[in-house]
């Protein structure tokens, strides 16, 4: 996830610095077909950053959902985390169509130079540090509790070992 808020962030940049090289080139309200230039370069780390969250996402989501279950559901869950996680990230591509057809007429334009993908380049990374936050504390959350219950079982049996259940009686001076 944070692979995705960086993928976001570096997209946003490089729409900075390509916006502000058509307003050096005075093209920003020219509808013909003028180009600048721009090397490939620029997307590399944005692709490369976008690989590594797919990569880590889906195997990620799967390991998540597998984790949460008993021992011997852990092979239906792997079976089923494919799924989930496909309908995961289909509901994040739904959310960014959403998005892009409710903003269609201020942001979008035929001519990509009238566009204004800064904007919606902020919005994904704002929407995806949010996300990332919020997953961060769900995680803390699960934590916690984990810890928290490995914690309590293993008082409750030390004190079942030394309190009239177990064999260990307290002897008296």
């Amino acid at each position: 996830m944070a692979s995705t808020v960086l993928c976001c962030v570096v997209a946003w940049v490089v729409e900075i610095h390509r916006i502000r090289k058509v307003m050096r080139a005075g093209l920003e309200d020219d509808t013909s077909e003028s180009t600048i230039s721009m090397s490939m370069f620029w997307l590399v780390p944005q692709f490369f950053l976008l690989g590594l969250m797919e990569g880590l996402a889906v195997d990620g989501l799967i390991d998540l959902l597998a984790d949460r279950v008993d021992e011997k559901d852990k092979e239906m869950a792997k079976h089923y985390g494919s799924h989930t996680s496909d309908l995961v990230v289909g509901i994040g591509k739904l959310l960014t169509a959403l998005i892009i057809l409710a903003f269609r007429q201020r942001w979008f334009n035929d001519n990509i130079n009238l566009s204004r993908l800064v904007k919606y380049y902020r919005l994904l990374t704002v929407l995806s540090l949010i996300s990332f936050v919020y997953y961060l504390c769900v995680g803390f959350y699960f934590y916690r509790k984990d810890k928290d219950d490995t914690q309590n079982s293993a008082t409750e049996e030390h004190e079942q070992g030394h309190n009239g259940s177990g064999n260990m009686e307290m002897a008296t001076v």
